[in-house]
């Protein structure tokens, strides 16, 4: 009869042992698979954010090439020609000229040189922080702005 008894607490126990790590498998199984698909979703998004990276300096690297936009735009042989570059006959004050241009164009501030400010004019209002604006003020402000940078 012990033996019988053992027999039957040994089998109950294999019994709750087997479906323990049952149940233990499929926990651990279902918590492996979420952690596998975080992972690869995690491995997908950085390989896409590598493949946009490469595309982006491979377009920088591009466009930052000495002449590539004429090889992306080449020139169009039919177009008009631009006004006529003027030319005195003395290489030396053609030059002098040239340079005297381009340092005129590239001298910080000079828009302000053109274009002096008029003391003259009325002080304009403040304007209001965008932030306490209603969207019809921003729209309007925009279409102000837009208006005033056009020539």
């Amino acid at each position: 009869m012990k033996t019988f008894i053992a027999w039957v607490v040994a089998g109950l126990a294999s019994l709750l042992s087997a479906g323990f790590s049952a149940a233990w498998a499929q926990t651990s199984s279902a918590g492996e698979v979420t952690k596998e698909a975080a992972l690869e979703s995690r491995d997908a998004a950085k390989e896409k954010k590598k493949k946009d990276f490469a595309s982006q300096e491979k377009s920088m690297q591009k466009l930052s090439t000495p002449g590539r936009s004429l090889v992306d735009t080449p020139i169009d042989k039919s177009a008009s020609a631009s006004a006529p570059i003027k030319r005195s006959g003395d290489k030396k004050k053609d030059f002098a000229e040239q340079e005297a241009e381009w340092q005129k164009s590239s001298t910080p501030g000079r828009a302000l040189v053109n274009n002096p400010v008029d003391k003259n004019a009325p002080p304009a209002d403040p304007i209001k922080s965008l932030s306490k604006m209603t969207p019809e003020e921003r729209a309007q402000l925009r279409k102000e702005v837009v208006k005033e940078s056009k020539p």
